[in-house]
């Protein structure tokens, strides 16, 4: 046999498993280590005997300590080890059946996960548990398949199972907390969103960190000369690599002065993506409070209305939430009207861009982004207020904010509740002028 391997019995019911343990007491890593640790141990101890009991304790706390911390250490890595190499060879023989099922029945033998558990221990502590595998199912259903001990062959060194083949639907109430306890399997949707959210992160950190430099004092002092700089460095750099590329002798080292400029671009473009989700949230910003403040200042600057900045804040606020999710339509048109989406120029780098922050924009995303600001600021604002702390802005800014997020709130039900009216337009038309028309005739007579 070699480290491992099975055999399957004449009436296919179950499978015989034998596989090659890792042990630990043999391994010569383990003893090694272990008669370094007492060699160090007992040099430490009789180096400080002569500075008390205290020391000495302290110093074996700390030796047992590194001692105790790796051999945990590793003797998880062991048990995983051993996991892994038993996975190996009973979950292939599980998939032979259980891919049957799931092609005769996809929406319910379709397997999300399965795992080897241990069995409560009733033998004797020195076999070995029997083990159980797992399986759940999409539709919810739970089963297992036992996983039973037999022998140790070899010198106690092979691992001898018997695998039923047969599934029972589990009961147990410890199996099942142990399978609804797993981390689910991630779909493709699911992946991808992880990709791209790993992406959006990357972007993030090359972007803000520039940002928060730029805004600083010192930052927006100094910024000019570090980009003048900046330029000159690459122009440089840039020529001499333009130079040395014209000459064979030369052209590798043209890459190394052409190193800076390569830096610059792979910034860029890894910045590009948050960028233009900031561009996208500015439109949408500049596009719904925009007109809104342009109205309150004329009625303000113009026609002499009295109109409190808590209020004008409470009104932009209001309608821009609302615009912002409740017209998307509006929204994408004044999209489409920026400059480099409208004219892209036929530039593949233009067009991603400009296609980019079309799809970016969604009603529902914008829906949940403005709850979560509102929820994050009306909850701060509630701390502040319940620990004597004063408020964030000032009280009348910070009452706008609230009683605008109540207000956003009181129209979103308005609308869903427009939206479950049952009552048909000609139809109520229809009964409206029914009882018009037989009014008129009880008045006739």
């Amino acid at each position: 046999m070699d480290n491992s391997g099975f055999t399957l019995d004449i009436n296919g019911t179950k499978a015989i498993v034998k596989y090659r343990r890792y042990r630990l007491i043999h391994n010569k890593i383990f003893v090694g280590f272990t008669a370094l640790w007492i060699a160090i141990t007992l040099l430490c101890i009789f180096s400080i005997l002569e500075l008390g009991v205290h020391y000495v304790l302290v110093t074996f706390f700390l030796c047992f300590m590194s001692y105790s911390l790796p051999c945990w250490l590793w003797c998880g890595y062991v048990d995983r080890r051993n996991r892994k190499i038993g996975e190996s060879i009973v979950f292939p023989i599980l998939d032979k059946k259980l891919n049957v099922l799931a092609d005769k029945y996809p929406s319910i033998c379709t397997v999300l996960k399965r795992k080897i558990i241990n069995e409560p221990v009733e033998k004797s502590k020195d076999e070995p548990a029997d083990e159980t595998v797992i399986v759940a199912y999409k539709n919810g259903d739970i089963c297992e398949y036992p996983l039973k001990y037999k022998r140790m062959e070899d010198h106690d060194n092979v691992m001898v199972r018997e695998l039923s083949l047969n599934s029972y639907v589990c009961y147990d109430e410890r199996k099942i907390a142990k399978a609804k306890g797993w981390i689910p399997s991630l779909s493709l949707h699911a992946k991808l969103n992880l990709v791209s959210a790993l992406f959006l992160a990357i972007s993030l950190a090359v972007v803000l960190p520039f940002f928060h430099y730029v805004t600083t004092a010192e930052g927006s002092k100094n910024f000019p000369w570090l980009l003048l700089k900046g330029l000159v460095i690459l122009a440089i750099s840039s020529a001499i690599s333009a130079a040395l590329s014209k000459h064979q002798r030369t052209k590798r080292l043209s890459v190394i002065f052409a190193l800076p400029l390569s830096i610059v671009f792979f910034l860029l473009n890894m910045g590009m993506p948050i960028m233009t989700i900031f561009v996208d949230l500015i439109v949408i910003i500049v596009s719904t409070a925009l007109p809104t403040m342009t109205i309150m200042l004329f009625l303000t600057k113009v026609l002499d209305f009295e109109i409190a900045n808590s209020t004008m804040l409470f009104v932009t606020l209001v309608i821009s939430s609302y615009l912002s999710v409740y017209s998307p339509s509006y929204i994408k048109g004044v999209i489409n009207l920026v400059p480099f989406v409208n004219h892209t120029e036929g530039s593949k780098g233009k067009e991603s861009i400009a296609d980019f922050m079309r799809y970016v924009y969604d009603s529902n995303l914008v829906n949940f982004l403005i709850n979560c600001a509102y929820v994050l600021l009306f909850g701060i604002v509630c701390l502040k207020k319940y620990q004597g702390m004063g408020p964030l802005i000032n009280t009348a800014i910070d009452d706008a904010i609230m009683n605008a997020f109540v207000v956003f709130l009181a129209l979103e039900g308005v609308k869903s509740s427009y939206r479950k009216i049952r009552l048909r337009s000609g139809a109520f038309l229809d009964k409206l002028l029914r009882i018009i028309c037989e009014g008129e005739k009880i008045n006739n007579a």
